[in-house]
């Protein structure tokens, strides 16, 4: 349970906001259709007339749709993480309570208290951060929004599922476990581990918050001076 429930929480972080409602009534799936909402949260369409993908969206039509998802699900919760110069709110949507909360539920109880719990979800939120400068530099050098979905999806599962998210590297083969011991998602995991569960902070932190700073200084200079090119 603990072991799984940290590398639920990087995952599922990413997934919740489009999941059914659990009290939706269940479907037969046919891989042969057009998957559509079920009317749980509105879509992009209903709520700034485009579909996602269609073009880039403004910052103010991003904050439109994130702030509707908000106000329509309950396992979404946004706010304002700070102000930009330009004094425009810096929103963030958080999923980690919905994790934490269906883990305790199933008998998960965090040896780390409150206090560890939070500093694993501050630790996901700051590993999304990082990361997403990497998916942002895709962004700005991807002809299409298809494109640069691709890409970002061939890089986001490999880190994600060869990583000790989801099963020890020891039963891993050799190559694969010499690869999931160096994946930065692991030492994230680890990090979270140790936080939730014990409350203490180990080695896997350290690397993990060296492996954001690198990952800023490489891929965030190399956005915006791809951005300012553009504009």
């Amino acid at each position: 349970m603990r072991r799984g429930l940290a590398g639920a929480l990087v995952t599922g972080a990413l997934l919740v906001a489009l999941a059914p409602s659990a009290s939706a009534q269940q479907t037969s799936c046919d891989p042969f259709t057009q998957p559509s909402f079920r009317g749980d949260v509105p879509t992009a369409q209903q709520v700034i007339g485009i579909n996602l993908g269609d073009r880039d969206v403004t910052a103010a039509e991003s904050d439109k749709y994130l702030l509707a998802v908000d106000a329509a699900s309950t396992r979404v919760t946004s706010g304002v993480a700070a102000t930009s110069v330009q004094g425009r709110p810096l929103r963030y949507a958080i999923a980690g309570t919905l994790t934490f909360a269906t883990g305790i539920a199933m008998g998960y109880r965090p040896g780390g208290g409150v206090l560890g719990v939070v500093g694993a979800v501050l630790l996901g939120v700051v590993a999304g951060w990082s990361l997403a400068w990497i998916f942002t530099w895709f962004g700005t050098v991807g002809r299409s929004a298809q494109g640069v979905q691709g890409i970002s999806l061939m890089v986001m599962f490999p880190l994600t599922f060869l990583s000790n998210a989801f099963v020890p590297t020891r039963t891993m083969p050799g190559w694969l476990e010499a690869f999931a011991n160096v994946n930065p998602v692991s030492h994230v995991i680890s990090a979270m581990r140790g936080l939730a569960n014990h409350g203490t902070v180990n080695a896997d932190l350290g690397w993990a918050l060296l492996g954001f700073a690198v990952i800023v200084a490489v891929f965030a200079p190399l956005s915006v001076r791809r951005f300012s090119r553009k504009m």
